[in-house]
């Protein structure tokens, strides 16, 4: 079995969570001997702006000839996929990273600058494309399965593959003693990500309440990052702390530093994607870490069922709230969190969870790869 993939992406030096998914959904398949070949957008000619990747559809279309199988990572990488295998007879799965409304306002609000603002809403306008040419999705939550539903997809077109980690990656281990709460963000440092909306509301918090025993620990990277962790410091007045770029065993042990973790998007991330499904839940509930949240996408309805942490509206006073709550929550509930929090990524969010799922999908294009990891599906 051969399996193409097409990305949205350079080849050299790829962004790490654009990949993650693709490369635990592919990783037992790999190992198992399915023959795959990947293809990255940006390695050709036509780069900026994004519709103009498009372009490289006819050159690309030789290298899908003999595959059984071809997956389009994001709206640009599944419509260039679906335009190059067009009369080869072979299936396209469009796997739905994202979905970004097309209003430039909004988005304007959080992309990193008006270079990704263009690529952001081209990929919106060529996301119909890559539907009309798509013969299965991959999804992150049951926001973007209603989504692609209401487009007219069938039902069983869809398939739901919730983002997961791999537990052995985020071991478990205790809290930290108690004395001054640390709560953590560990990702990207991005308006996107709400590194200046969870950083207001906690400096505005302890400006108000200096008495509260809390700090806020940002573990971050992405590009301006050194100007953007001096601006977080300095409105913290010495509550705010931060540390660059990590690798990963050092990462993850800085986030074990920490009694919470926090994932707080703003009021226009909010409306925007209700559909994702972030990685950092899982990180943090895996390691043991409860979490303040705001009410921004599906993991807020896990965490809620769950009862993994807090969550609040997506309001600068709302989360000051949730933070105050992380401050004063007894022990022996943060613990139960915790408890919980493990038990849920181990049953319901791990790669190997994603990778069934998938399996699940592919059996409904016809390909079956039990031959390969000995599933049933």
């Amino acid at each position: 079995m051969k399996i193409v993939e097409v990305f949205d992406a350079p080849s050299v030096n790829p962004y790490f969570s654009y990949i993650h998914r693709p490369m635990a959904l592919r990783r037992a398949l790999r190992e198992a001997g399915v023959q795959f070949e990947d293809i990255w957008l940006w390695d050709y000619p036509h780069k900026r702006p994004a519709i103009r990747r498009l372009r490289n559809a006819s050159l690309i279309r030789e290298r899908l000839k003999g595959a059984d199988l071809i997956i389009g990572n994001q709206s640009v990488g599944a419509a260039t996929a679906g335009l190059a295998a067009r009369g080869l007879g072979v299936p396209v799965v469009f796997d739905v990273h994202t979905l970004w409304a097309p209003e430039a306002k909004a988005v304007w609000k959080v992309a990193p600058s008006r270079r990704n603002l263009v690529d952001y809403l081209m990929a919106a306008w060529v996301e119909p494309i890559a539907r009309r040419h798509a013969n299965h999705f991959l999804v992150v939550s049951n926001v973007a399965r209603r989504h692609y539903e209401s487009k007219g997809v069938p039902p069983e077109h869809i398939t739901l593959v919730r983002n997961g980690i791999e537990p052995e990656l985020f071991p478990f281990t205790p809290l930290p003693p108690e004395g001054k709460r640390r709560i953590v963000y560990g990702g990207a440092m991005q308006d996107y990500q709400g590194i200046p909306f969870l950083t207001g509301a906690f400096a505005e918090l302890v400006r108000r309440k200096p008495e509260l025993p809390l700090e806020l620990y940002l573990v971050g990277f992405g590009r301006d990052q050194a100007k953007r962790r001096e601006w977080c410091e300095s409105v913290g007045e010495g509550r705010i702390l931060t540390h660059g770029y990590a690798p990963r065993e050092q990462f993850i042990a800085e986030l074990q530093t920490a009694h919470w973790g926090t994932l707080a998007f703003p009021p226009v991330v909010t409306r925007l994607r209700r559909d994702a499904f972030p990685y950092k839940y899982a990180e943090y509930i895996a390691l043991g870490r409860p979490v303040v949240m705001t009410d921004s996408n599906e993991t807020a309805d896990f965490c809620r069922e769950y009862r993994t942490g807090i969550v609040v509206p997506a309001t600068h006073e709302d989360l000051m709230h949730g933070y105050e709550q992380a401050a004063s929550t007894p022990r022996a509930e943060m613990e139960a969190m915790a408890e919980r929090g493990r038990h849920l990524v181990e049953t319901q969010m791990t790669w190997a969870h994603m990778q069934s799922a998938m399996y699940e999908g592919l059996k409904k294009l016809g390909l079956d790869v039990s031959p390969y990891v000995g599933c049933s599906s």
